[in-house]
């Protein structure tokens, strides 16, 4: 029998699954792509809304609901409200903040009924992997493009979302457990090249650096030595091919790093549009164009999840591999949001969300008091 979790994760990303085969998304950005009709978009969010409650049946109140939580998630909102977007992804950027801080202020009340475990990433990196295998055998074989993609320029696989920048963050999570069970460099090997498949250069780098780094801290040092040299490798035998990605994806580099090497004073003939005439896909600096107050609370709110994950250690109970994953993949939203606007990209950051909920749902049992408790102490 399927576990909560297990059903969140299915129903989660089959509305996404089934847009990228049926060819449904924004044809400005992906070849061959159409609208979906509107009843498909009410039945994606009626599905995921769904998956997410079914991790909280029966409906619980937290023992401790965190206030500080609901108080920076409607400062994002008031923040946003006083802003003047002009831009179409502006508006974008601010219909997902409003979402996670609708979905924060659940969370920091709602006590889930369901936990994080690490059957569930096993689920989570075969439909990933399976995903990626099915979309390329029917690139090859069939012509079906896959989103965010251009006939003859370049193509991105997403495995089971439409959106290849969303599975370039998600398959980060994947990393403890890959490196910690059966057939590791296979694993290990499976999620770089998903890495590279997306077409997601923030991928590209962080997750190889986050497996090399994972395995030195673990001292597997004869293993990071391997998948080091594998990449190498891969990298060689595919040197054309990457040299012409990376031809092609050197204007969108720039412009993803252009805040900061404005602010180095660096000039690689990055872009000095202001983010009024052209969307600035740092967050950082669209944020602070939108509202200096919703970047210094959307990043106190995101801390408020990530910075548990890095004082559980001594809580009895808590898994170290689910932990790790968690803090894995906060890091990659974190150093992610940096270059991209995190908030607008599908799955990234709600998915966090509650990956973190369930996790930190289950660790204060072994620390707090129960109601119980606290009455008999207090007699």
């Amino acid at each position: 029998m399927l576990s909560k979790t297990k059903i969140f994760v299915i129903l989660n990303f089959l509305p996404s699954w089934m847009a990228s085969l049926l060819m449904w998304g924004d044809d400005r950005t992906s070849s061959g792509f159409e609208l979906a009709p509107y009843w498909f978009y009410r039945a994606q969010l009626a599905i995921q809304f769904v998956a997410i409650l079914i991790l909280f049946i029966p409906l619980k109140i937290r023992y401790r609901p965190s206030l500080f939580m609901l108080f920076l998630s409607l400062l994002v909102m008031a923040a946003l409200y006083f802003s003047h977007p002009v831009i179409e992804a502006e508006f974008v950027l601010i219909s997902g903040s409003i979402l996670i801080s609708i979905m924060a202020i659940f969370l920091s009340f709602a006590q889930p009924n369901a936990t994080f475990e690490t059957s569930d990433i096993k689920l989570l990196f075969y439909l990933f992997a399976g995903g990626f295998l099915l979309q390329i055998v029917l690139f090859l074989w069939f012509d079906h493009m896959p989103s965010h993609s251009s006939t003859g320029v370049f193509i991105r696989f997403n495995g089971i979302t439409n959106d290849s920048l969303s599975s370039g963050f998600i398959i980060s999570l994947f990393i403890p457990w890959a490196v910690s069970t059966r057939f590791p460099l296979l694993k290990v090997m499976v999620i770089v090249a998903e890495a590279f498949a997306s077409g997601s250069m923030f991928a590209v780098v962080f997750v190889p650096l986050m497996i090399f780094g994972l395995l030195l801290y673990r001292k597997l040092y004869h293993l990071a030595m391997t998948v080091l040299g594998c990449t190498m490798a891969g990298v060689a035998y595919f040197y054309d091919i990457i040299s012409s990605i990376l031809e092609l994806k050197i204007e969108s580099i720039l412009i993803h790093l252009r805040f900061f090497l404005n602010l180095s004073g660096l000039n690689y003939l990055q872009s000095k549009s202001s983010c009024s005439e052209e969307f600035c896909e740092s967050l950082v600096e669209s944020g602070l164009h939108l509202s200096p107050v919703y970047v210094i609370a959307f990043y106190a709110l995101m801390l408020c999840f990530v910075l548990p994950l890095f004082r559980s250690d001594r809580l009895k109970g808590s898994s170290p591999l689910i932990r790790d994953t968690l803090r894995i993949y906060g890091a990659a939203l974190i150093v992610g949001s940096f270059v991209h606007p995190v908030p607008l990209i599908p799955f990234a950051v709600p998915l966090f969300l509650i990956l973190a909920s369930l996790y930190e749902g289950e660790m204060p049992r072994s620390t707090r008091l129960a109601p119980h408790q606290t009455r008999f102490l207090a007699s």
